[in-house]
């Protein structure tokens, strides 16, 4: 089955091959071109209460089972782990292109969800930054990786999305 990307705007609607990697669209109404990048994951639910999604020939097998703890990462929790995993990305990328040095990183991500309508009214998340850097050059950083962060970005824009940091020192290596 040959797929498509349909785009639905306030220009109009724009229909596509689908294509994996980046590619420009078409001039639309007067907006300039832009690159673009799709993403593909298809998924399965299984009678077992089981999500196995699939891209690139990797396998993420998720728990699609309401109110089951024990059939894996829940779908919000699968969302605050994609937005942990970008934002963490993201500053390991902005570090790199700054000469920065980041030994590691850890986040822990909390979303609150109300119940109706089912909907997430906040996220916060702390990361812990093993450096040597001053506080005001990894403030920068993080900066720099929110708004280069595609889960971020995109996140924020339904849910306000905050965040508090510690640096840590990084261990000594062996001697």
């Amino acid at each position: 089955m040959k797929r498509s990307n349909i785009w639905r705007g306030q220009w109009g609607t724009l229909s596509m091959p689908a294509k994996e990697g980046r590619h420009a669209y078409p001039r639309l109404d007067g907006i300039q071109p832009t690159v673009m990048q799709d993403y593909v994951v298809d998924v399965v639910r299984t009678p077992a209460g089981h999500a196995l999604a699939e891209t690139r020939s990797f396998h993420l097998d998720l728990g699609a089972h309401r109110g089951d703890p024990t059939v894996g990462f829940n779908p919000v929790e699968t969302l605050l782990s994609a937005l942990s995993s970008c934002l963490m990305t993201s500053l390991a990328m902005v570090s790199e292109m700054s000469r920065v040095p980041i030994a590691q990183m850890r986040m822990t991500v909390h979303g609150t969800r109300q119940d109706k309508p089912p909907i997430l009214v906040a996220v916060q998340y702390h990361l812990v930054v093993d450096t040597d850097l001053p506080a005001e050059r990894i403030d920068r950083l993080i900066d720099l990786a929110q708004r280069n962060s595609t889960v971020f970005q995109t996140l924020s824009l339904a849910v306000p999305v905050s965040g508090t940091w510690e640096i840590q020192s990084p261990s000594p290596g062996p001697s």
